[in-house]
């Protein structure tokens, strides 16, 4: 992955920086820039204009994940692990717009985020070479301030990790590196961290990659984008459940009614943040 990793420490302090209590990058335009072009610098950051075809600019990331031109362009900011639209950010983000209707209908038009690693709004359709599979993070999958500290140190440090394909082992030893020459050829690679796949057994390598080829050969995939297997069989996925269903289903139908877009991130941030109003509150399955 052809990413730099000197931006890391500058990338630390800027996640401090605060205006009135929201990051600074949805308040001030010209952070928001100068953070923007870091991420354009470092991780490649765009296109410019994501309506026009950029056969170049997309074939270039097909190339650095060794896939093909449809499934590079299936991985956008907008579904990105680090693309932030949670009702308390997208409110950040129209304070800094004004905070009248208008900003609102900005950020719904520009499907913009806070992108959580380069800090600064990003706009749902462009992309960057730091991509990370599952998101976005909204209300209804979002942590709390600890976990998203440790989720980002994680983002971070996975930069740095060298990939193996552990359905590809080689004849003395270790494994292929992550990606195929031909994404149109052979079967779909079970991608994990060098270090992981060192301390994987056989049998956790071998269930893995079973459970990956099953997923593949039963699954319908959404577009191009990829099918995720977690590398743990045991490992249990939490999820916000309402702790007032009744409430909730009635705030749902409102919801429903007043956006024309149902589900949206907008629509989203509006129910939760509605929900809570009217004491409304969550628990953790």
């Amino acid at each position: 992955m052809s990413i730099k990793l000197n931006f890391l420490n500058e990338e630390i302090a800027k996640a401090d920086e605060k205006i009135n209590g929201y990051p600074a990058a949805t308040q001030d335009i010209s952070v928001n820039i100068r953070n923007r072009q870091d991420c354009i610098d470092t991780a490649k950051y765009g296109p410019m204009n994501p309506a026009l075809p950029n056969n170049e600019f997309w074939q270039q990331k097909a190339d650095m994940f060794k896939t093909t031109v449809d499934e590079a362009k299936s991985a956008r900011c907008g579904n990105c692990a680090a693309f932030i639209q949670t009702s308390e950010m997208i409110d950040a983000m129209a304070h800094g717009l004004g905070g009248e209707s208008e900003a609102y209908a900005i950020i719904e038009v520009a499907n913009l985020g806070f992108c959580e690693i380069f800090d600064f709004k990003c706009a749902g359709s462009r992309t960057c070479d730091a991509w990370v599979v599952n998101g976005p993070i909204t209300d209804s999958n979002s942590v709390d301030e600890v976990q998203l500290e440790e989720t980002m140190k994680s983002l971070k440090e996975w930069f740095k990790e060298k990939w193996v394909d552990i359905s590809r082992p080689k004849a003395g030893g270790g494994f292929e590196p992550c990606g195929r020459d031909d994404a149109n050829t052979g079967k779909y690679p079970k991608c994990v961290p060098a270090s992981r796949a060192a301390r994987m057994t056989p049998e956790q390598i071998a269930s893995a990659v079973r459970r990956k080829r099953t997923a593949e050969s039963t699954q319908t995939r959404d577009g191009k984008k990829p099918i995720y297997v977690s590398t743990d069989k045991e490992k249990v996925e939490k999820a916000n459940i309402p702790t007032d269903p009744e409430l909730y289903a009635r705030v749902k139908a409102e919801a429903k009614a007043k956006f024309d877009v149902y589900p949206s991130a907008y629509a989203n941030a509006w129910l939760v943040r509605e929900y809570k109003k009217r004491g409304g509150g969550y628990r953790v399955s």
